[in-house]
């Protein structure tokens, strides 16, 4: 029993996670910006965590901590290797 609602809980949380982009480049604009911080081998640092609705109305985030973006700025989101990339197309 405790199986298959374990089994159902992960289900769940697997269905409201947003799907991966493709890899490629996705043009879209910046609908918002948060400020986080990101911690790596070198300690903490300030970052920010990016939504961007996509050409076609997908909505991805991302966090990255340099350049800055304005909000309704349109941008290019790069996949593939490593994390997701914003830059100005």
């Amino acid at each position: 029993m405790r199986r298959s609602a374990a089994a159902i809980g992960l289900a769940a949380l697997a269905a409201c996670a947003p799907p991966k982009l493709p890899e490629g480049q996705h043009l879209g604009l910046v609908a918002g910006r948060g400020a986080v911080e990101i911690v790596g081998p070198a300690g903490a640092a300030p970052a920010y965590e990016w939504t961007v609705k996509l050409d076609g109305g997908r909505t991805t985030t991302l966090v990255q901590e340099k350049p800055m973006f304005a909000i309704g700025q349109r941008v290019r989101v790069v996949t593939g290797d490593g994390p997701a990339r914003m830059e100005i197309p």
